[in-house]
């Protein structure tokens, strides 16, 4: 049978070449795009930590990076805190007693923010025969060695994201549409 209609595809080999080239530009343009979308964003989780004033010792602060690396065959960014409990201030916990002995930070926080006091006959950050460290509350009354926290959530990851948004949509389509001038410049 003999078709009614024929229809003839020819590739030069220019075109062949901007074909072969675009996966590689693709992904070039892409990376540059991408590290540039998780800088933005690190700065937004910053901002929200200071704005929220989630900010006592700086270690939370300056744990906050970035990563773009090759996952399979997706381009993955990465923004979060190496450590381990950040997830606890994003997530929340349940009530409970934290002592400042392991806690360097409330113990700063209690000092600065709350008013708390070193007792007579201690040293700043020193330890006890027990190995606590005490703080008396303002108003006086027996020093303590720690305080029950809330575990109420303080997110700060969830809300820089969100705010960087619009921002990597912009970012990621001016990506595409570089990569795409990139590819027709190709000899």
């Amino acid at each position: 049978m003999k078709p009614a209609a024929k229809i003839d595809f020819q590739i030069s080999a220019a075109s062949l070449a901007k074909l072969q080239a675009m996966p590689d530009i693709l992904e070039q343009e892409l990376r540059l795009r991408l590290e540039r979308c998780v800088l933005h964003t690190e700065g937004q989780v910053k901002r929200t930590i200071r704005e929220k004033g989630i900010y006592n010792t700086g270690a939370l602060f300056n744990s906050i990076g970035t990563r773009v690396a090759r996952v399979g065959k997706q381009l993955v960014g990465y923004v979060g805190s190496t450590l381990l409990y950040a997830k606890f201030v994003e997530k929340g916990t349940v009530p409970h007693f934290v002592p400042f002995a392991i806690a360097p930070g409330l113990y700063l926080q209690a000092r600065r923010a709350w008013g708390w006091k070193v007792p007579k006959g201690q040293k700043l950050y020193s330890t006890g025969a027990n190995g606590h460290m005490h703080l008396t509350p303002p108003g006086g009354g027996k020093p303590r060695a720690g305080v029950r926290v809330t575990g109420e959530k303080q997110p700060f990851l969830g809300p820089g994201w969100r705010s960087s948004v619009p921002f990597i949509k912009q970012e990621l389509l001016a990506g595409c549409k570089a990569a795409v001038q990139k590819v027709r410049e190709v000899a």
